[in-house]
């Protein structure tokens, strides 16, 4: 008999303790109990144990003999305690079967989350003397539950990061993100392109450095970014230099991006004329 099979079983036999007042010998259910995969175990009126079945055993890691007359509390985790003692008490009192996931402790200190279904045995003058308790482990079930939704909303981010990717990738204009300490978080293939200058080459000698050479046209540069950075402009046209020497005339603008609880900056950068040499000693001379 499976898992399932032996709970359905067992939780219909304490139904049917429970409803005909059949008085429990544990001679004619002691081959099930022992036997079945599902967790198996009685309480006595004071909450110690007297039935601890294999499974049990192989659960909890302690054999029958390590358990039996002590209290069913040693396998609670504090927080549960309570909740556990008012189930219990709520079965022998009202005489009705207590479904519940509670969780155990084993004697290794691992934690198992027990679907637990309660009952306890009429005695023939009516009083409830023992509880008789199966359970499945489901452990792994709600790891899995648990992990679902945190795999899904990984998945769905990590294919919204690589579409993004892919559309900046495409794009023609250039883009790089810094930190607000100042380090390259992203740099664009478009933006290699326009500058000529790689992500290292950037994070290496700085941004203003490789694109403004000249002093005066560098410190232009960085008036008119202010400008930009300080929201009084949207964006601002500036003339780089390419790596291998032409000029470019470009768009820049700044967006301000917060990840993780942290200022980054975005910076676009859009070609807006044809190229044109910084050099002029091989243009055709007109006459």
């Amino acid at each position: 008999m499976g898992d399932k099979g032996a709970a359905l079983f067992f939780n219909f036999f304490s139904r049917l303790l429970g409803i005909v007042g059949v008085t429990y010998t544990e001679e004619l259910t002691s081959q099930l109990i022992n036997n079945v995969e599902s967790l198996v175990f009685i309480l006595d009126e004071n909450g110690r144990i007297v039935v601890f079945n294999p499974a049990c055993e192989r659960l909890s890691g302690y054999k029958q003999q390590e358990v039996l007359g002590k209290r069913y509390e040693m396998f609670l985790p504090t927080e549960e305690v309570e909740r556990v003692a008012q189930g219990i008490n709520t079965v022998f009192s009202d005489k009705r079967i207590w479904q519940d996931e509670i969780q155990w402790f084993t004697k290794e200190g691992k934690r198992r989350w027990i679907a637990c279904s309660k009952s306890c045995f009429i005695e023939k003058n009516g009083f409830a003397k023992y509880l008789l308790a199966t359970g499945l482990d489901v452990t792994e079930a709600r790891l899995w539950e648990k992990r679902q939704p945190l795999s899904l909303e990984s998945d769905q981010r990590s294919k919204s990061e690589s579409i993004l990717v892919a559309l900046l990738e495409k794009s023609r204009e250039g883009f790089f993100v810094t930190s607000p300490e100042g380090s390259i978080s992203y740099y664009s293939k478009a933006m290699e392109q326009i500058s000529g200058y790689s992500k290292d080459q950037v994070a290496e000698h700085g941004w203003f450095y490789l694109l403004f050479p000249h002093e005066e046209e560098r410190r232009q540069a960085v008036q008119k970014v202010r400008l930009v950075m300080a929201g009084k402009l949207e964006f601002v046209e500036l003339d780089i230099t390419r790596k291998d020497g032409i000029k470019n005339w470009v768009r820049f603008s700044v967006t301000p991006l917060e990840i993780d609880g942290k200022q980054h900056t975005l910076t676009t950068l859009g070609e807006t004329a044809k190229s044109e040499p910084l050099m002029t000693e091989n243009l055709p001379i007109l006459n």
